[in-house]
């Protein structure tokens, strides 16, 4: 019989997983807790990268991953901790640093029992060190408790675990109340309805076209050139596709910026492509698709938009409570300012010489480029939900889609110029219609396009007379749409799709063996049609549920 290949190496261990997974998985029924478990997993992941750590295996809501610094390993568990809550749950962790042994390309030995024993004592919300992680990580900003002294299970001997107090004088925040923990599982459900993948564009309703990113201004100029992101894969991996707009010839790129289990979004602004993963900003080069830049996307993300030579975030702040509007420079991604609106998002635009905020109170918020400040606010006449906003030229437009209603406004003179109704156009209005939050209206030679991605068609519509035109079916779920040489683009099913603008004809790409499409963009002056793929968290994590599968009848 073969012998056994093994190796030893010192590291710190990290156990952890979700306090009472079964009990939340049967409140929350099964589709809520596979959304729940996916967001779960990516947020672990990002902050095992974020310091440095190994994930080794998962299994279900469970973690074990390897540190080389005993500091970051206690970082990362408290950092875990926090994430986790922002979604209602809290976890649980165990550290411990100890000789590990390799056998078979698999880690474990005694130190990982020990580990793994340590978790298992922990409480909610609770960083629970070993002896030996408080005496190597002491005098490195961390604060431990007192010594519990104690038996573990199937180790011979006392243990002296302590519990992490602090991290940089900030304390632990303490486990979740039943009231707090139900409050943040229903706010990230709708959240993850409406912005699910971040910047994707679409949702149950939405209201399209092209002209209004014409207005937006990329300024390029020199600096140096900020680090890299680590990206989710461990190496290059096929990110991009560049698509012949005529031939649909196919060209792969591979780079280290790629999205395991979700759709990076992609978009087009004065000659250069942006993508946004779950984890980066990534600056590309039009032409070739190289990237030039990467940045950290800020934590709690759900938008991300290019505009008047930034990068705009809209994120969910540090208290969990207020939604907030990051402006960065485009150059090497440091915050230029925040802007706190009064009230939570419904959507936002930006126009040539504005960013406006739609907020859940139906106010309009104007925001001024040059001083970042809030500078108008405006209540827009509904007696629904008002969930899309989009701006064509200087007048916006705003859906009240329940209603089956557009608004044209005029901020300059703070009027309403006319409503258009669109249901007479046989769309289907599912009953999540108001998780809605980026509705896009434009006008392609005299034209304004309705898209119902959740119903699969899209419609012409006079902008004058709010005539509906015949509808064209489209493949659905859509994930994202670009609108360019003469025809509609989407990225659905996992595939490219052309529609043809005046013949309804549809072409469909497929994507090469093992991609799915994520994310669509285009630049006519360089002839180019970009196209983000997915990459399945399955090929890595065969257990895990998979997001960037997709299937007509989801």
């Amino acid at each position: 019989m073969a012998g056994r290949r093994s190796e030893r190496r010192v590291a710190t261990v990290l156990f952890l997983d979700i306090v009472d997974s079964t009990h939340i998985a049967g409140e929350v029924g099964d589709r809520r807790w596979r959304e729940l478990l996916g967001e779960f997993r990516r947020r672990v992941r990002a902050e095992l990268r974020r310091h440095r750590g190994r994930e080794q295996d998962t299994a279900g809501d469970a973690f074990f991953a390897t540190l080389d610094r005993p500091a970051d390993a206690v970082r990362a568990a408290v950092a875990i901790v926090r994430a986790a809550q922002a979604m209602g749950l809290d976890v649980r962790s165990g550290l411990h640093t100890g000789e590990l042994e390799r056998i078979d390309g698999r880690l474990g030995g005694i130190a990982a029992h020990i580990g793994a024993r340590v978790m298992a004592r922990a409480g909610a919300a609770e960083v629970l060190a070993s002896g030996t992680v408080r005496e190597l990580a002491i005098g490195g900003g961390t604060e431990f408790g007192p010594p519990d002294e104690t038996e573990l299970k199937g180790v011979p001997g006392l243990f002296r675990l302590h519990r992490v107090v602090s991290v940089d004088d900030a304390l632990l925040p303490p486990p979740l109340t039943r009231e707090q923990a139900a409050a943040r599982l229903a706010s990230s459900a709708t959240r993850a309805r409406a912005v699910a993948p971040i910047a994707a564009g679409i949702g149950a309703l939405s209201l399209v076209a092209v002209a209004a990113m014409a207005g937006l201004a990329m300024r390029h100029g020199a600096g140096a050139s900020p680090r890299p992101v680590l990206s989710a894969s461990p190496g290059p991996r096929v990110t991009m596709l560049r698509v012949d707009p005529k031939s649909y010839q196919i060209t792969e790129l591979r780079d280290r910026h790629v999205s395991v289990g979700a759709a990076a979004s992609i978009t087009v602004v004065a000659g250069t492509l942006w993508q946004v993963t779950p984890i980066s900003i990534v600056r590309r080069d039009i032409e070739t698709g190289q990237a030039t830049a990467a940045f950290d996307l800020p934590r709690e993300t759900f938008n991300v938009r290019f505009a008047f030579g930034s990068i705009w975030v809209a994120r969910v702040d540090e208290s969990f409570l207020f939604e907030v509007l990051e402006r960065r420079d485009a150059i090497n991604g440091r915050l230029i300012a925040t802007i706190k609106p009064p009230d939570r998002f419904e959507d936002w635009a930006t126009s040539g010489q504005a960013v406006w905020i739609l907020t859940n109170q139906g106010e309009l918020l104007q925001i001024d480029p040059i001083t970042n400040r809030i500078v108008d606010q405006d209540p827009i006449p509904h007696k629904l939900r008002l969930v899309g906003l989009a701006a064509v030229g200087e007048k916006l437009w705003v859906c009240e889609c329940a209603a089956g209603r557009l608004t044209e406004y005029d901020p300059s003179v703070d009027k309403v110029l006319r409503n258009v109704a669109f249901t007479q156009s046989g769309f289907v209005i599912p009953d999540d219609r108001v998780s809605n939050r980026n509705g896009a209206v434009s006008t392609e030679d005299n034209v304004m396009w309705l898209l119902d991605a959740v119903g699969g068609t899209i419609t012409p519509v006079d902008p004058k007379s709010g005539i509906a035109g015949s509808a064209l079916g489209i493949p659905r779920p859509v994930t994202a749409r670009a609108f360019g040489f003469g025809a509609l683009w989407l990225a659905a099913d996992g595939k490219l799709h052309r529609v043809d603008l005046e013949s309804g004809r549809l072409r469909t790409i497929e994507m090469p063996d093992g991609l799915v499409a994520g994310g669509v963009a285009l630049d006519e002056t360089a002839n180019v049609v970009w196209v983000s793929t997915c990459s399945p968290a399955e090929a890595q994590f065969p257990n895990s549920v998979d997001p960037c599968r997709v299937s007509p009848g989801q």
